[in-house]
Parts: structure tokens; C-alpha cells; sequence
């Protein structure tokens, strides 16, 4: 895990273009989405996930293209007749199973609260040694040749360089 958490707070109106509104979340997610952060993704999506449907599964494809799963498995709107899970957490799947995901009714609208806990563990690296990097292009190759130009084999190397 990384030291960072980036969180990614979402809404969708339910009376958008679904296909628009994935179409964005694409490329937000590539534009955003960065493997060496905790990243979570949160909001109301508007897309119940508590029922099988083809926007679920638009949905759930994009984002199990990133790693991330949904955790959010209870209702978040009660109605008189009917419940719906439209405002959602996604993490990692590689977390999956560090979190804690609960219910808090609150009261103060239509949807209800929640509560994640994500238990973030440390992965001990092993240790990466010292490295050398070299940045190779057109001007260090220029310094290389303008340092080495009166040493044998360099005219050759010059050739090459020019073909």
C-alpha cells in the first residue's frame, strides 16, 4: 500500500445520458487514476446495485477495469415502497478485504450516510539497492561525442549515429 489516499467524490444525475456520463468517468479515471495511491471513488452514482441491470454492468466493467469493486452491499435510500444501494464506494480490490462498511441513518435526507473504514497495511519492500539512471537523448548523446571525439573508435560510433 502507498501513503497516500486520493479520493474521488462523484455525483451522476439520474436524468443525465448514462452513456455521456461513462464516457467521462473513463477518462477521468485514466486522467486521474494513479496505481502508486490508496485511490477510492465515492458519491451517488444513481445506479442501484442492489439489482442486476445493464447499467450496473456498464458501470462495474469500466471499473473493474481500474481494480475497483464495489462495497457498498446494503440500501442507502428507503422509500415507502421501494430501496435502492444509487450512492456507492469503490476501492481496490487489492484491500478488499481491509474495510469496514456500515450503515448511518441519519435522518437528514432521502439517502442515507455511511461509514468506510479502510485498514491501510504497510508493504515491507524489499530493499531496492542503489541504481544509476542514465537519460539518454539528443543532447547527452551530443556532450558524449563532443567529450570523446579524439578517441579511437568514436569515428565509427559517430557513423552509426548518423545513418
Amino acid at each position: 500500500m502507498y501513503d497516500k489516499l486520493c479520493i474521488l467524490p462523484i455525483y451522476r444525475s439520474p436524468l443525465g445520458n448514462f452513456n455521456t456520463f461513462l464516457t467521462n468517468f473513463d477518462l477521468i479515471l485514466h486522467k486521474f487514476f494513479n496505481p502508486k495511491c490508496n485511490f477510492t471513488i465515492c458519491g451517488g452514482i444513481n445506479v442501484n446495485y442492489l439489482v442486476e441491470s445493464y447499467k450496473r454492468n456498464q458501470l462495474k466493467n469500466i471499473l473493474h477495469s481500474f481494480n475497483f469493486s464495489s462495497i457498498v452491499n446494503f440500501p442507502t435510500r428507503i422509500g415507502p415502497n421501494s430501496f435502492s444501494s444509487i450512492d456507492n464506494v469503490f476501492i481496490d480490490n487489492s484491500y478488499l478485504n481491509k474495510f469496514d462498511t456500515i450503515p448511518l441513518v441519519n435522518g437528514l435526507s432521502d439517502h442515507d450516510a455511511y461509514l468506510l473504514t479502510i485498514q491501510f497495511v504497510q508493504k515491507h519492500n524489499k530493499d531496492q539497492g542503489t541504481y544509476f539512471k542514465r537519460n539518454i537523448n539528443q543532447y547527452t548523446i551530443a556532450d558524449f561525442l563532443l567529450n570523446t571525439a579524439m578517441r579511437p573508435g568514436i569515428l565509427f560510433l559517430k557513423e552509426m549515429m548518423s545513418i
